[in-house]
């Protein structure tokens, strides 16, 4: 797998790549009179460094999120392949995770399957092999892989259980003033934040300190702690 700085060397670049781009945009001649153009490129480069300066969490949030995804991705490959999956585990890997991913502009022989998540984390075959003889359609299914992960990397990616059981929490506390339902709040929030949820491809990604609930519910437990 890639390590930590590796994908956190990813993302910096094409954040700094980002704001380059936009700041040419900014001085271009032919933008000047054009503020939708100035706008959007002052709010690209505004999010871009706001994520410069969140990077480990960002990384953090991407690497689950691979991991999840992937673990997706498989669930949905069993269920196309369910003999292959049990009878030959490496032919199924070989052909639903690894597969070759397509060529631009190149004629490709379909079905071509493949995940994106196995390449985005520099994983080889040697990486699944936690996930052998293991069952695709359980919701502990992918938790030796993400138990890998965090071993890894040093991370904290919850189990299959864990975020739906924080939000089953949450749902059962009717007082929504109640510490008891702060406190679940903010757990469900973290863990949400750890499996990868906020991560999305593009700039602008949620950063938990900047959810207005999480900041109130932890102000309102601290408060309760003194």
């Amino acid at each position: 797998m890639k390590t930590f700085d590796e994908i956190k060397n990813e993302i910096t670049k094409h954040r700094l790549e980002g704001i380059e781009r936009f700041q040419e945009q900014l001085v271009d001649p032919k933008n000047v009179a054009d503020e939708e153009v100035k706008n959007t490129s002052k709010n690209y480069i505004q999010y871009c460094k706001r994520d410069l300066d969140n990077i480990d969490e960002l990384t953090t949030m991407k690497i689950a999120r691979n991991i999840n995804d992937l673990i997706k991705d498989i669930q949905y490959s069993f269920y196309q392949d369910i003999d292959k999956y049990f009878k030959s585990f490496d032919d199924f890997v070989n052909d639903w995770v690894i597969n070759t991913p397509p060529v631009m502009n190149e004629e490709q022989s379909f079905p071509n399957h493949y995940s994106t998540s196995f390449y985005d984390l520099g994983m080889t075959k040697d990486d699944l092999e936690c996930l052998r003889g293991t069952n695709p359609d359980t919701i502990d299914f992918g938790d030796k892989l993400r138990q890998k992960a965090n071993d890894f990397y040093g991370i904290n990616i919850p189990m299959g259980r864990e975020v739906p059981k924080a939000k089953r929490e949450l749902d059962e506390i009717r007082d929504a003033d109640s510490i008891e339902y702060a406190q679940a709040f903010v757990n469900l929030k973290e863990k949400e934040r750890d499996a990868g949820e906020f991560w999305k491809g593009g700039v602008g990604i949620v950063i938990i300190s900047d959810i207005p609930q999480y900041q109130d519910a932890k102000k309102r437990i601290s408060a309760k702690s003194r």
